[in-house]
């Protein structure tokens, strides 16, 4: 007597199970982690919106400020002129507590020193604006429940076929982005130097090392303005430009 040997009944209900789990799983958990990045871009923007309102605050004698709306915020200069536009993401909301505006006194200093929630679907984060000319700090105000604890701990070996390549690229762009504010807070504190005429020398460059990366920094001038720009390569071995410009005081 033969036996054709194949799968049994109890075999392929555990594969179609695990199966199951893994697309249930993986999905949610891929979006959630997309709008993990996707917020963290809004947040960079935005502090790179307040540097920017800080560092014209300083350098010039015109009315910059952000105002926060229920779906946006705009970065404002003089009456009416708008310097940007940014649409908050899906589901966001920002409490703004007592005053809608942001805006910085001409020596650096915040105005009106207070903590910003912005609350997304996912994650809440605390903007604090202290007194001084200290920048603002982002606190994430945000954790997991002992039930996601266990789930995650007994479906890890389940998923992480699924997640490692998603996540290898995402802690790319996630160190791509920390090097573009690292090397952004560098070139604006180096344009302060300018700016307080603690350094005359244009042009100038000068190579420095942030985060194990060698940058550029080149200076120079470009009509009323004093032109910063740095150069590096960044973890995916391509070439990265930031430039920002500051308007000496006259």
């Amino acid at each position: 007597m033969t036996r054709n040997n194949g799968f049994s009944l109890i075999e392929l209900l555990v594969v179609l199970g695990t199966l199951s789990v893994l697309l249930l799983l993986s999905v949610p958990l891929s979006f959630s982690l997309i709008e993990e990045s996707q917020d963290q871009q809004f947040l960079n923007m935005f502090e790179f919106d307040v540097l920017y309102i800080q560092s014209l605050s300083t350098t010039t004698e015109e009315f910059v400020r952000i105002t926060f709306y229920a779906d946006h915020y705009i970065v404002l200069r003089g009456s009416k002129e708008q310097l940007a536009v940014r649409s908050y993401p899906p589901g966001w909301k920002v409490d703004w507590r007592t005053d809608s505006t942001i805006v910085f006194e001409p020596n650096g200093t915040i105005k009106q020193p207070r903590t910003i929630q912005m609350v997304s679907p996912n994650n809440a984060y605390d903007i604090i604006f202290p007194f001084g000319k200290s920048r603002s700090i982002l606190l994430k105000n945000s954790g997991f429940t002992l039930i996601e604890v266990l789930i995650a701990s007994s479906l890890l070996m389940m998923i992480v076929t699924t997640i490692v390549p998603l996540l290898s690229l995402l802690s790319y762009e996630r160190t791509i982005l920390g090097e573009r504010r690292a090397v952004s807070y560098q070139l604006h504190d180096e344009l302060q130097d300018y700016i307080w005429g603690e350094n005359e020398t244009i042009p100038f460059s000068s190579i420095e090392t942030i985060d194990e990366k060698e940058v550029l920094f080149e200076f120079k001038m470009e009509n009323e303005f004093v032109k910063g720009c740095a150069k590096w390569e960044n973890v995916k071995k391509f070439n990265e430009k930031i430039c920002l410009y500051a308007l000496l005081p006259k």
